[in-house]
């Protein structure tokens, strides 16, 4: 029961992070994306959390630690005519460990999700293939920093010290999410790469149901009608290389209040209701290309 619990937060973790200085120049900057057709994309992530449950296993109270590391790969399909383009999230590979043990994450079970985006970063559709989800998107801001991962960009040209605030609705799974951003630097050295600094914090809720199938090393365990509904706050910084177009790191830090409830099944016959409070801190950045022989 708690492997299933824990499976159906990490998905959560995953679908909500992925939801967020140095040197400062007065250079105005446009952070937009720069889209290849073919052009892969690799990033490592990684979630540490404090998880307490209170209501699982019998109204028992669980706190616990929990660490997720992966490699998420974001592939430009196609770059249309219009100049948006498609591209494709799915998961290279996905660890979380727990309890001293490590479970290796079902990667082939979670979705590949596709979304079709413009140049600025506005996503304009999303969409699992092989299945009948779709989703249009209003015309607000967004950009996909992973799988759920949002790092929301602005419209206009900035310079250091600007702000700006955005409430972004139609995602999928949330509801209206509040974004504040401000950018801090345009001349920040991150590894090879010059980047843009800006923080970001959300805040919003979400509601989720995961009708899917979820598989563990004991054999497919099903996991229908699980639903995750709560409120998250968030706040991070960004790194966003503006000569090549792409984010390069993100981190920071959220907190997740979760009501999680997963129906009857022949596994779990009386099903299970949980309250679910979740500290994370979290950081994702750009792998190298995979060298080809």
């Amino acid at each position: 029961m708690m492997k299933q619990i824990w499976l159906v937060l990490a998905f959560c973790t995953v679908c909500a992070v992925m939801l967020v200085p140095q040197a400062q120049s007065q250079e105005s900057v446009r952070l937009e994306y720069k889209y290849t057709p073919g052009e892969l994309l690799r990033y490592k992530m990684q979630f540490d959390a404090t998880l307490n449950v209170q209501g699982a296993e019998g109204g028992q109270s669980l706190e616990m630690p929990m660490r997720m590391a992966g490699v998420m790969r974001q592939k430009t399909n196609r770059v249309l005519p219009s100049g948006d383009a498609e591209i494709v999230i799915s998961f290279e590979s996905m660890r979380m460990q727990m309890e001293n043990q490590i479970h290796e994450m079902p990667v082939k079970q979670l979705p590949a999700m596709t979304f079709v985006v413009t140049k600025s970063g506005q996503v304009r559709s999303a969409s699992i293939p092989g299945t009948n989800f779709s989703a249009p998107f209003s015309s607000e801001m967004f950009t996909p920093g992973g799988f759920g991962n949002y790092v929301f960009l602005p419209t206009t040209e900035l310079r250091v010290g600007d702000t700006w605030t955005q409430d972004i609705s139609n995602i999928p799974g949330f509801g209206t999410i509040r974004s504040t951003g401000k950018l801090i630097s345009t001349n920040t050295n991150i590894g090879k790469y010059r980047v843009a600094a800006f923080r970001q914090s959300v805040s919003g809720s979400l509601a989720m149901g995961m009708p899917m199938a979820l598989s563990t090393q004991e054999g497919t365990g099903g996991l229908p009608g699980v639903d995750a509904k709560g409120a998250f706050l968030g706040d991070g910084t960004v790194y966003f290389s503006v000569e090549q177009g792409r984010l390069i790191r993100t981190t920071g830090t959220i907190d997740m209040q979760l009501n999680v409830s997963v129906p009857k099944t022949s596994q779990l016959p009386s099903g299970a209701n949980a309250a679910v409070t979740m500290a994370i801190t979290y950081d994702m950045f750009l792998l190298p290309p995979v060298k080809t022989k």
